[in-house]
Formats: C-alpha cells, structure tokens, sequence
C-alpha cells in the first residue's frame, strides 16, 4: 500500500480547490477497481483550517490533517515581516515532517506555489516530492527568482498548470518538468443543471435579457472595476453582469469596496454581485458570456473551460493562460488586458449576433471536451504518481 499526502493552502472550493477535488476523487475511482502498486492507495491532505473542502475530501475517504503548512503571502514580502515568516515557514516545514513519518507517506504533492515550509518539509522528508505550480508571480522580480530556485532545488516533479505558467515560474534546469492542463467534465449539461429559467428568475434578469457572468474570488485582480467601467462605457447597450464569488478569508474589504462601488456608480440595477455558488455550472449555463477580465495573467482560467463545458463563450484578457484556453474569434474573444474600451468593444461584439453567438458556444463546449477534460487531466496526474510510486514501492519491498 502506497500513500500520497497533499499540502493545500486554503479550505474553500475555488479554481484550485476544485482541481485537487479532481484529483483526490481519481485516486478513490483508481483504488475502488484496481489493486495496482503504482497508484497511491492512500490519501492523506494537510490544510490550514476546517471547511467545506475538508468535508468534500473525507467524502471520499481521505485523511484530513489540519495544520501550519508555512504559506508564503504577499503581506509576508512587507520589512520588517520576513523573520515572522521564517518561523512560519520552519512550523509547517516540521509539520510536514511529522506527517509523512505518522502517515508512512510515499509522496507529497505541494498544490500551490506559496506553500514554501511544507514544500520545503517535502524535500527534507523520505518522500518524493511533486510541486505543483498554479500561480504567476509577477512581481517582485527578486521572489519570482526565488521561488523559481527554489522549485527547481526541492522538487523531484515540478507541475505547471499550463505554459504560460511553466514559462514564468519553471526554471529550465529543472530535471523534470510537465505541463498538465486542468480539466473539467466532459459532460456538465443535463439533468445535473439547474433550469436557466429558474436561475435567472433568481436574479430577477428575463430570458430575453443578455447575461454576462464573472465567476471567481473578489480580489485585487480579477477584474471586477474594469468590467464596472466597460459597462458604464456601454450604457444601455450593457448586458446584465452577475459577479459571482467570495473575497479570501480575512480580506473582506474587497467585497465591501466594490459593492459600495457598484452602488456609487448607479449601476445596481444592472450589476449584482452573489457569494461564491457550489452551483456555478448552472449559473454558467444561463448566461450568454463568462467573463474572465483579469488584470495580472491568469495562471490557467478553470473557469474559462467550466463555462465552455456548458457551451458558454468566454471573453477573456488576452494573456497568461486564457491564450491556451480561448480560440479567438471561435470559442469567444480575447481583448487587450487593463482596457476597458477593449472590454467593451469585445462584449458588444460577441453579443451582438445571436446565432453567431450559440455557434462560438457549440465550438467551446467541442474544444473543452477535446483538450480540457477531467478525465485527461486525471489520467495525466495518475500517471505522474505512478512513475513515482512504482520504483518506490519496488525499492521498499526490496
């Protein structure tokens, strides 16, 4: 028996969030219909605090651990913060530790680039190590090149979730480096989805009505404002914007501001923004649009393929990862990133043909099925852990 541990950072049920879910439900598949050695047969995932993630994971019968895992966060880069840091970084380093002796751990999976203690207790460890990247750390340029080293030094596979992120935060030295894709289900419409009817009669918006949706954490960067001023800049023209998603815990006032700013602009009754839905699917499926108006490169957009899954076209900040995601023109749009007029200009012209409109859906839910599958990314994750555990297994017994 084989044992894998995941070190995560956060508890909630966001873009990476969901992909360890992804991962973590393969695993359970695989063991519950084969007895083979190379894939691990035992979960065991460390997160930061209790939520709803710990309960979806021991759903499916993983070991939920809960602990200082040593996360490196942009407040940490702040003088004077650093020493802090370091002890924070050693807790979760020796917390790792601790558990991969407890848990007979063959392989700890490092899922997120900022959990710099528990990847650095991973490579101090028995076990072998798996990093895998889903952020894009622009700037400074100084912790970019750190943790690039840092990647390369302590990780026996480094993963990139695609390769825009591979390009920024894989440093080319490294022994063993992949590119995995996430992926979604290849089939999410039907009966699994709430009636859009329903769902925009929730939202007080017709059927007649067009609907942009902008699913994802309120934060600095997503693009909530530019998408404000793209709708101002559209007047009656706009469609309806839903902003679906929650700020980070502890960083409430990203909500607060801009729900004070959606009502300082008098754009109420065309702008509302909803807490994050475990039901985003079907709210995808009512919409005419997604929007994923970023303002820094996305690492991936597993929303971008979650709203293609269900034949919703994306408008999206041509950069980062939505270049490998959005086929310009043909799935949605790619616009110029930070312009509000581009944003504008992109929505009024996907919006503006209808049937042109349901073709770019039918052509997004093709390429999501063709290249951004759960089962692909599943089967490409598996295959990682095998090429791992086999010789390991081998070499114990020995």
């Amino acid at each position: 028996m084989s044992a894998i541990l995941f070190t995560h950072p956060s508890a909630e049920l966001y873009g990476a969030d969901r992909t360890l879910l992804q991962v973590v439900e393969a695993i359970a598949e695989r063991a519950a219909v084969s007895s083979s050695v190379g894939v691990p047969s035992r979960v065991v995932v460390a997160l930061p605090r209790r939520g709803v993630l710990a309960e979806r994971l021991e759903a499916l019968g993983a070991i939920v651990e809960v602990g200082e895992l040593g996360a490196a966060l942009r407040a940490d880069l702040a003088p004077g913060r650093f020493g802090g840091f370091l002890r924070k970084a050693r807790t979760g380093a020796r917390f790792v530790e601790s558990l991969v002796k407890r848990h007979g751990i063959d392989i700890v999976h490092t899922n997120t680039t900022v959990l710099i203690g528990a990847a650095y207790g991973a490579h101090r460890s028995s076990a072998q190590h798996v990093w895998h990247i889903h952020e894009i750390l622009d700037s400074p340029s100084w912790a970019r090149s750190g943790i690039r080293s840092l990647i390369r030094r302590w990780s026996d596979v480094a993963i990139a979730n695609s390769r825009a992120t591979a390009a920024a935060m894989l440093d080319p030295r490294i022994e063993r480096a992949l590119t995995i894709h996430n992926g979604v289900s290849a089939d999410r419409s039907g009966d699994d989805l709430t009636d859009a009817s329903d769902i925009r009669r929730g939202l007080d918006i017709k059927d007649t009505d067009q609907l942009a949706v902008l699913p994802g954490r309120v934060n600095s960067w997503k693009g909530h404002r530019l998408a404000l001023d793209a709708i101002e800049a559209l007047g009656d023209a706009a469609p309806y914007v839903v902003f679906a998603g929650s700020p980070p815990p502890g960083q409430e006032h990203f909500a607060i501001s801009l729900d004070a700013e959606i009502r300082d602009r008098g754009l109420e009754g065309r702008v509302t923004r909803i807490p994050f839905t475990d039901d985003l699917p079907s709210l995808l499926a009512a919409a005419d649009v997604c929007l994923v108006p970023s303002t820094r490169p996305e690492p991936f957009g597993l929303v971008a393929i979650e709203a293609m899954a269900v034949g919703t076209p994306v408008v999206g900040a041509d950069h980062g990862g939505l270049q490998e995601i959005v086929e310009e023109g043909v799935t949605g749009r790619l616009f110029e990133p930070c312009s509000a007029d581009a944003l504008a200009a992109a929505l009024e012209d996907v919006l503006s043909d209808g049937e042109r409109l349901q073709a770019m859906g039918a052509a997004a839910t093709r390429r999501q099925r063709a290249m951004f599958t759960h089962e692909g990314y599943a089967k490409a994750m598996l295959d990682v852990y095998e090429s791992l555990t086999a010789p390991w297994s081998a070499r114990k017994a020995a």
